[in-house]
Formats: structure tokens, C-alpha cells, sequence
């Protein structure tokens, strides 16, 4: 009876040792992917917040630069105006 009895301890714990070594492996391969998700979330929302100030720069920009082509727009049909006036034009 006794033989019985330590022949199942000895397998349990057998058991407990097969099956936990690659649970603790496992357990510390999912530590280290949470760690490098939660890195690379970080990293993804800081350059996302990059991405939309740089789209904010870059709309200011086109702004400007459109102004700046209306009013030579304005400027150069002034100045067609002026000249066909000058040349006697209509």
C-alpha cells in the first residue's frame, strides 16, 4: 500500500514538473509580449500625435502659400489691366 502511494506522489510531482516548466516559459513569453505591446503602443500614439501636428503644420502652409498665389494672381491682372490701358487697348 505504501508503494502505491508514494509510485502516485512520485508521478504527480513528475507530472507537476512536465507540465509546469513549459507553463512557467509560457507564462514568461506573454510577460515579455505585453511588454513590447505596451512599448509599441507608446510608440504608435506618439507618432500618430506627430502625424496630426505635422498635418496641422502642413495645412497652415498651404494656406499661406495659396494666399500668397491669389494676390500675385490680383497683382498680375492689375498689371495685364495697366498694360493693355498703356498700349491702348480696350
Amino acid at each position: 500500500m505504501e508503494w502505491t502511494v508514494i509510485t502516485a506522489l512520485v508521478t504527480l510531482v513528475g507530472l507537476g514538473i512536465s507540465v509546469g516548466g513549459p507553463v512557467v516559459r509560457l507564462n514568461g513569453s506573454i510577460t515579455r509580449l505585453n511588454t513590447l505591446l505596451q512599448a509599441m503602443e507608446a510608440r504608435l500614439n506618439a507618432l500618430e500625435r506627430d502625424l496630426e501636428a505635422q498635418a496641422g503644420k502642413a495645412a497652415d502652409s498651404h494656406r499661406r502659400l495659396w494666399a500668397r498665389v491669389e494676390q500675385q494672381d490680383r497683382q498680375l491682372g492689375e498689371h495685364e489691366t495697366r498694360l493693355k490701358l498703356l498700349e491702348g487697348g480696350h
